[in-house]
């Protein structure tokens, strides 16, 4: 394992970013309140998990990041149910 270059990996069936390309992006790394990569499969940024990155999410999970960036910050958004 890395040293924790991630705090928390969002793993869904589709993240949608708005950004104009329709395909859905399936894993979202996130450090503090800052999006630092994202990969069009779940597994996609396993590489770069430390042992002590939360990671939350599923198949069925569905993440909008425009509504995320919509609360102004990752962290203080409400927490994320899955």
């Amino acid at each position: 394992m890395n040293p924790r270059l991630v705090d928390l990996l969002i793993r869904a069936g589709a993240i949608h970013t708005m950004s104009g390309d329709p395909t859905p992006l399936r894993s979202i790394a996130i450090r503090g309140d800052t999006i630092i990569a994202v990969s069009a499969r779940s597994d996609g940024l396993d590489d770069i998990l430390a042992a002590d990155t939360r990671v939350r999410g599923h198949g069925k999970t569905v993440v909008d990041l425009e509504l995320m960036r919509a609360h102004g910050s990752l962290e203080s958004m409400p927490p994320l149910s899955f």
